[in-house]
């Protein structure tokens, strides 16, 4: 008997909720890519985030319990448009803040050059 990914959470503390609701119902659920109990990452635990495993037996049985609790919401995909006029304004502010230093150092190099 294996265990198997019954869902995958971006942070532990979804994690942990959704485990306990299952642990509740009776099915041995634990999860996979926890740094160390009671530890709270503002990171996922890897490129694919939490797994929540449960006994291969008992996978029907906990993703109904989950879909119950948190019904499943399609995500909307970003579009490389929308990606690139949300990150415009930062990338912006970024340069206009950079120019004064760049500039000063344009200008230490003329200095250092000319004498």
């Amino acid at each position: 008997m294996g265990t198997v990914i019954a869902a995958l959470f971006g942070s532990i503390v979804e994690a942990d909720i959704a485990c306990s609701a299952l642990q509740a119902a009776g099915i041995d659920a634990e999860i996979y890519d926890n740094i160390a109990p009671g530890f709270v990452s503002l990171s996922a635990g890897g490129p694919e985030g939490r797994r929540l495993m449960v006994p291969d037996s008992q996978l029907e049985e906990a993703v109904r319990i989950l879909r119950e609790a948190r019904p499943v919401q399609p995500r909307r995909v970003k579009t490389p448009e929308e990606k690139v006029r949300e990150a415009a304004p930062i990338l912006v502010m970024g340069s206009l803040l950079l120019l004064p230093l760049i500039l000063w150092l344009l200008r230490m190099v003329v200095l250092a050059f000319t004498d």
